[in-house]
């Protein structure tokens, strides 16, 4: 499967059930490592600066899945413009981004399902001239994602 990276879309899309999409997932940065990016309003590409804080709790012993915890916690530090020439590829579903695994049972088949039903993947290619977004177009491929 592989790690990817998350853009945050401020731009309006061009289909009307891209708007349930909760989480949009990219794989074009290479070392993707769950970073986040952004595509401003303004048509900007930007990147998270962040650092790592300990908070874990010192009440468990080192080496503790309890002290593991909060061990290395992203903290915001702003957003840098990455002046990104070129095509920029994100997709996603409505299920994308979920943080838990609902399970439901099929009576068809008899075994459990991720979800009752198929939800309409989406997949963009937005284009970027000198750091500025010209261009968001849906892809669509044949027979689906």
């Amino acid at each position: 499967m592989g790690m990817f990276d998350i853009v945050i879309i401020e731009v309006p899309l061009p289909d009307a059930g891209a708007a349930e999409v909760r989480e949009w997932q990219t794989k074009d940065f290479p070392d993707s490592f769950m970073e986040n990016y952004k595509i401003t309003v303004d048509g900007r590409l930007l990147h998270e600066r962040i650092h790592l804080e300990d908070r874990s709790d010192s009440q468990y012993p080192i080496g503790s899945k309890e002290r593991l915890v909060g061990s290395a916690t992203r903290i915001h530090d702003g957003w840098d413009d990455v002046h990104f020439h070129g095509t920029l590829s994100f997709h996603g579903d409505k299920y994308s981004g979920e943080t838990r695994i609902i399970r439901f049972r099929s009576e068809s088949c008899g075994e459990d399902l991720l979800h009752p039903e198929p939800a309409e993947w989406f997949e963009y290619k937005a284009k970027f001239t000198d750091g500025r977004l010209v261009s968001i177009e849906r892809v669509v491929r044949p027979g689906g994602p």
